[in-house]
């Protein structure tokens, strides 16, 4: 999330912008190599929401990604599914709720306030 952010910060014309996408890209490749094989359900990283769980991965992720038009990686777009799988819906209310997370409905760390920067709006 922060190498994206640098990255809009910065623009295309700043030198520094290729040694931050080799940084990123390193880190991104890492990260999804080490989530191989993961689940929602079978992990070690025990949360969901966005703060501390997989949300916020996928989020990070897409962020970056987007700064700097780096394909998304396959494994994200499966969990992405896959969470949008496990969403409650309770009349027009929608949530999350990991089987470790705490209790925090409302809450952006692990509430569905944190997922809804996950998904764009529904179109007019």
């Amino acid at each position: 999330m922060g190498a994206a952010l640098l990255a809009e910060a910065l623009g295309r014309s700043n030198r520094a912008t290729p040694g931050l996408a080799r940084f990123a890209d390193a880190e991104l490749a890492g990260l999804w190599t080490e989530l191989e094989g993961e689940t929602l359900d079978g992990t070690a990283l025990r949360y969901w929401g966005m703060a501390h769980g997989w949300a916020g991965v996928l989020f990070g992720t897409f962020r970056w990604c987007e700064a700097s038009t780096t394909p998304i990686p396959a494994a994200a777009l499966e969990r992405l599914g896959e969470l949008s799988g496990r969403v409650r819906c309770e009349g027009e209310r929608r949530s999350w709720v990991g089987p470790n997370d705490p209790a925090l409905a409302s809450s952006w760390c692990h509430g569905s306030a944190g997922y809804t920067q996950l998904w764009p709006p529904p179109p007019n």
